[in-house]
């Protein structure tokens, strides 16, 4: 599996979502704008690591959910 920001997105959202909070909100939590939220959720952008790690201990996922869809399961790697 492959990085793929459109997925990638798609999941920053679910994960949004999942929480209940708007794009202003992630965004205030992890000190970006509402706008880079909208393009990160929309795959027209990639963003630098240190803003995927924020993402991923906000959402309380690995890098591996937030970036490839793999979820952790009893130390073994599982693909969605």
């Amino acid at each position: 599996m492959s990085f793929s920001a459109i997925e990638t997105g798609k999941r920053i959202k679910q994960f949004r979502k999942a929480q209940n909070i708007s794009q202003f909100d992630l965004g205030q939590d992890i000190y970006i704008s509402r706008n880079y939220v909208s393009k990160l959720e929309n795959g027209r952008r990639v963003a630098k690591i240190e803003i995927y790690i924020s993402l991923a201990e906000h959402f309380g996922v690995s890098l591996d959910e937030l970036l490839l869809g793999r979820k952790q399961v009893e130390g073994v790697n599982e693909s969605h």
